[in-house]
Order: structure tokens, then sequence, then C-alpha cells
């Protein structure tokens, strides 16, 4: 599969020419409106990515992850106003890309905002364990007491989710600042991680445009290295595949609303 990060740049800046008009539309319906939104923070990511990996600014991919997740945020804002079904809280993209820039300001709001219900059944749009396991982080990010969060921990292993073990390893050892079981689990979920992009990307059917940024950069491993270090832990490890290093430069996210740059591209919602 060919994969061009600086053709995908142009493309995302291309969507991010008509998008923010088209959410700001008054006949926008709520699927719709969830779509679009959803294609921004792809776009947004994609040029996180490129300002990262290309052009070598982190204060570039900073500024986008956090433009990103104001868009998601003001997304469940309205939908809330309006009285309308919020999107599954495991499309977590935006969340995670907050997480990854240190906002925690945006990511405690998107947590705050998101839906605290698992959107299953034979309709459903989301597994209930990937439900438990982004409801059980948006509760850590907004700091929930540790008894809330043991017993969220077992809605995941209720889930049978047998893939998020090492995960709940993970956020376990947050809870108890053992930095050295957090090393270990961060290391087997980016081993996990590893193959599953590395499969996608080998499928015939495989999409460069869906997988985007998201095969250069592990945005979810990143945001688990800045939860270690608010934690205060020591999560310094070998140098990863997916985890630049340039990544986890000193972060002073900037404010995507006093930027002055591109500001069509948070969306007027």
């Amino acid at each position: 599969m060919r994969l061009d990060l600086r053709d995908l740049r142009e493309l995302a800046a291309e969507k991010l020419s008509a998008l923010p008009a088209a959410v700001r539309a008054p006949e926008v319906t709520r699927d719709e409106l969830v779509r679009d939104v959803g294609e921004m923070t792809w776009a947004l990511h994609t040029i996180a990515a490129a300002e990262l990996l290309i052009e070598g600014r982190p204060r570039g991919f900073y500024l986008n992850l956090s433009r990103a997740a104001e868009n998601w945020r003001r997304l469940l804002a309205r939908l809330a106003a309006r009285g309308d079904k919020l999107p599954p809280a495991s499309h977590s993209a935006a969340f995670l890309g907050a997480v990854a820039a240190a906002d925690w300001d945006r990511a405690k709001e998107i947590a705050r905002l998101s839906s605290s219900a698992w959107q299953g059944g034979p309709q459903g749009e989301e597994y209930e364990e990937d439900f438990a396991w982004s409801h059980l982080l948006h509760q850590y990010v907004t700091g929930a007491q540790p008894e809330i969060l043991a017993d969220l921990a077992q809605s995941v292993r209720r889930a049978g989710a047998d893939s998020y073990q090492d995960r709940l390893s993970l956020i376990e050892a947050l809870w108890a600042g053992d930095a050295a079981r957090f090393r270990e689990a961060f290391e087997l979920v980016w081993s996990s991680h590893a193959e599953e992009v590395e499969t996608a990307a080998r499928s015939p059917v495989a999409s460069a445009v869906e997988l985007g940024p998201y095969r250069s950069l592990w945005f979810e491993g990143l945001a688990y290295q800045r939860l270690g270090e608010r934690r205060g832990l020591d999560v310094s490890a070998s140098p990863l595949r997916y985890l630049p290093a340039l990544a986890s430069a000193a972060r002073t996210p900037p404010d995507p609303l006093d930027n002055g740059e591109h500001d069509e591209w948070i969306a007027r919602l």
C-alpha cells in the first residue's frame, strides 16, 4: 500500500477548505455533523503528522491536535444542547490527540461531554469492551475516585475484553505509580498495535486515506506516555516505531483559539 504523507496533507487541506462551512449549514443533520467533524479530525491529525514528520515542527503538531480536540468538544456541546444523540464514546481519536498534546483542559471537556452509555445492541455502533475502555479513560482523565475506576476496570473485564488486558495493566500501573509495570505493559500494548497496523497496511483492501496519519504515528501510545508523565512516572524507554522522539518534545500546547492562522479550521458550532 502506497502512503505519501505529503499527498495526504494536500487532501486534508482540501477537506478543511470545505468542511467548516458544511457543518455550519442550518440544514445539517446530526449524522452529517458527526461525520463531517470526524473528517475534520482525520484532516487535522494528518496535517499534525506532516508538521511533525515532514517539517520537524512539534509546535504545529500540538496545535493541530488541539484544533481537532476543540472541534470535537464543540460537536459534543452542540449535540447535547440540541438534545441529539451523542457519538459513541469509543470514537476517541480527538480525545487521544488532546491527551497526546497534553492539552488537559480540552481532554477533560471531551471526557465530560462524551456519552456515558454503551451504544450497543443489534444496531449498535460500538463494541461493549471498546465503550468500557473509553469510558474508563474518560473518567481517569477527569479525576474519578479510585473505587469508581476499579469498578470500571471490572466492567472492561466483564465485557470479555482479552485485547484490553495489557491496557488494564497499564492504567492500573498508573494508579499505583508503578513505573516498571507501566513500561512493561506499554511495550506489550505497543507490540499488539504494531502487529495490527502492519497487518492492516498489507491488506489488499487497505486504504491509505483511512490509515492516513495513524499509519506513521501511534496517537494512543503518545497519549499513554503523557498520562505516565503526568503521574510523575519515568516512562523513558528504548525508541519505538510510531513514537518519534520529536513527539515528546517540550510541550506548551498553543491555543487554537488565539493562534491567528487557519482560524477557519475551527468549526463555528
